[in-house]
């Protein structure tokens, strides 16, 4: 493991302010920092004790909450069907398999129905990054989410990844989420 790799990363104080409702002048949460080791339950509770920090106990205990009803409705949408294998590319890897990103984009990946593999056993390689940018060269899908940073912006993170893996069975994650999802076609044999 990389320097960068063990680096504790921090919640963005926007992210939790939007997540709260709350606004600048009305609180100040501290930005709390999660090891790339540590997985979504550690980057829940990170939220949750900054709410507490800054007097919002109550509140954030609710918004935890709901972050896990959000990846819990998209592991039960998806079902117990088998797992899309998938190859990943993002901006905290050369390589193309989760080992190197930080664990909750696995756990992230798992609740969307998707499990890691190396990228000649794929049946899909997803490109993470925050925008859109850029061609998908011998890939399948561009998925514009950063999953650099942990925060409450993960739930919505699983719901894109779930319409990027299973389509027909979040058709209105699908939908909701088109703008941030690019798909193509490899030719036959490629």
């Amino acid at each position: 493991m990389t320097d960068v790799q063990r680096t504790p990363l921090t919640i963005d104080p926007a992210d939790l302010l939007q997540a709260f409702g709350q606004s600048a002048s009305t609180c100040t949460p501290q930005a709390p920092a999660v090891a790339p080791g540590d997985g979504l339950e550690a980057v829940w509770a990170a939220v949750r004790a900054a709410g507490e920090g800054a007097g919002l106990g109550l509140l954030a205990a609710s918004v935890v909450t709901g972050l896990r009803a959000r990846v819990s409705e998209v592991t039960a949408r998806v079902g117990a069907g088998p797992a899309v294998t998938v190859a990943l590319s993002g901006p905290w890897s050369p390589g193309t398999t989760a080992d190197a990103s930080p664990r909750w984009v696995s756990d992230l990946l798992q609740a969307a129905g998707g499990r890691t593999a190396a990228p000649e056993a794929a049946e899909v390689t997803l490109i993470l990054g925050p925008e859109m940018a850029g061609d998908t060269p011998r890939s399948d899908v561009r998925v514009a989410i950063d999953l650099r940073r942990p925060g409450p912006r993960l739930a919505e993170a699983a719901e894109v990844l779930a319409a990027a893996l299973h389509p027909e069975r979040c058709s209105d994650l699908a939908v909701r989420h088109a703008a941030r999802i690019a798909r193509r076609t490899r030719p036959p044999g490629n």
